[in-house]
C-alpha cells in the first residue's frame, strides 16, 4: 500500500477480517513503521507527492518520480524473489508503484483497492478552475498507479460508473475495533491536518469558543488554551473522533469515512493541487454531510453557518452512509480462491 495512514488503515481495515489468510506486505516509510509487529513487511521505497504552503509541489513531485522510476529493474527484481518464496494465490495494490509492476514481469494479475481508481472509473463534473490540476491528477494516475487491470474502488460517494466499466465499487471500509467504540456526541472540535502550515486556522475555530484536539501538527504534544495538540495515538485518536462534536480534516478518504462512521459532520481544508481531495470535499458538501473551502482562515460567519447546520448534517449521514468492509472482504476471498 502506499505511504499515507489512510492507505494503512484501508489495509487494517481488510486484513483482521481474514484471520484464516496469510499476508505478507509491500510498504515504506509510514506504511512499514505502522504494520511491522503486526505482520510480515518487505520494505520499498515510497513514491510520494512533495507539498509546500499547503499546495502540490509539481517540481518536488517530479523529482520524486524521475527519482522512484530508475528503482525500478532493482526493486521489481527482489519483489519477483519474495513471489517465488511466498507464492501468494492474490496480489494486491493499494497505490504502490512497484509491486504491479513486479507481477507485470511475472506475468501474475495484480489487482487494486483504492479509492482514486474512482476519477477513472466515473462520471463526474470538473469545475473550470480545477482542470489543470485534474489533468495532472490523471496524468499521474495513467502512468504511475494503472498496471491493475481488475480494481475494486471503495468510496462513501458512487458517482455514475461509465458505460463498459469493470470496476467494482464498494461502500467505505472501516477498521474492525472502531466497531468497539461507541460514538457519543461531544463538543470538542477533533483536527487532523496531513501537512504543516495549519496555525491560522487552529487560530480561527478557537473564535467558535469550543476546546479544539489536534492531530497532525508539527506542535510538541501540550495544551495551549482550548488547544490540545497530541501525538499520534491509534486508540486515543479513535476515541476523539468518535466523541467530539465535529471533525475538521483535509480530504483524505479514509478519514472522512472514519468520521462519517461515527455520524460526525466534516468540514473540510482539501490541500490545493490534490484534485482527489477537491472530490472528496465537493461529495461531503453534495450529500450535505458538511462543508469544504480552500480558504485557510475561515470567516467567523462561515463557521457560524457551518455550526448552525450540524444537526441537519447528523441526520444526513444517519440515513445515508453505509459501510462495506464485509462485502469487500467477501469478494477478496472469492478472487483469491479461483
Amino acid at each position: 500500500m502506499g505511504n499515507t495512514n489512510g492507505h494503512v488503515m484501508r489495509t487494517l481495515s481488510i486484513a483482521p477480517r481474514m484471520p484464516d489468510d496469510e499476508f505478507y506486505f509491500v510498504a515504506g516509510g509510514r506504511a512499514a513503521e505502522l504494520l511491522k509487529g503486526r505482520y510480515r513487511v518487505h520494505e520499498v521505497p515510497v513514491l510520494r507527492t512533495k507539498h509546500k504552503k499547503h499546495r502540490l509541489s509539481l517540481s518536488g513531485t517530479i523529482g520524486q518520480i524521475i527519482h522512484r522510476v530508475t528503482e525500478i529493474p532493482a526493486i521489481t527484481s527482489r519483489l519477483l524473489d519474495l513471489m517465488d518464496h511466498f507464492q501468494p494465490d492474490l496480489i494486491v495494490s493499494d497505490r504502490e508503484f512497484f509491486l504491479p509492476l513486479a507481477a507485470m514481469r511475472a506475468r501474475r494479475e495484480c489487482i487494486s483497492i483504492d479509492h482514486t481508481h474512482i476519477l477513472k472509473a466515473c462520471h463526474y463534473s470538473v469545475p473550470s478552475h480545477l482542470r489543470f490540476n485534474w489533468s495532472l491528477t490523471m496524468l499521474n494516475d495513467y502512468f504511475l498507479f494503472d498496471h491493475t487491470r481488475k480494481n475494486l474502488i471503495v468510496s462513501f460517494f458512487h458517482p455514475p460508473i461509465k458505460k463498459g466499466c469493470s470496476d467494482e465499487i464498494f461502500n467505505a471500509v472501516i477498521r474492525p475495533h472502531l466497531e468497539k467504540t461507541p460514538p457519543v456526541r461531544g463538543e470538542k472540535i477533533f483536527v487532523y491536518l496531513s501537512i504543516h502550515g495549519f496555525h491560522r486556522l487552529i487560530d480561527c475555530l478557537q473564535a467558535t469558543g469550543r476546546e479544539i484536539v489536534v492531530y497532525g501538527s508539527h506542535r510538541p504534544p501540550g495544551r495551549y488554551g482550548r488547544v490540545e495538540y497530541r501525538s499520534f495515538d491509534e486508540t486515543k485518536m479513535v476515541e476523539d473522533l468518535a466523541s467530539c462534536a465535529y471533525a475538521v480534516i483535509n480530504g483524505g478518504h479514509n478519514l472522512i469515512s472514519e468520521a462519517l462512521y461515527f455520524g460526525k459532520p466534516i468540514l473540510c481544508f482539501p490541500i490545493a493541487g490534490l484534485f482527489e481531495q477537491y472530490i472528496n470535499a465537493h461529495h461531503v458538501q453534495k450529500l450535505g454531510y458538511g462543508e469544504y473551502t480552500y480558504r485557510y482562515e475561515p470567516t467567523k460567519d462561515f463557521l457560524t453557518s457551518f455550526e448552525n447546520n450540524l444537526g441537519a448534517f447528523s441526520e444526513n449521514i444517519r440515513q445515508n452512509f453505509r459501510e462495506g468492509s464485509r462485502d469487500l472482504v467477501a469478494r477478496l476471498k472469492t478472487l483469491s480462491a479461483g
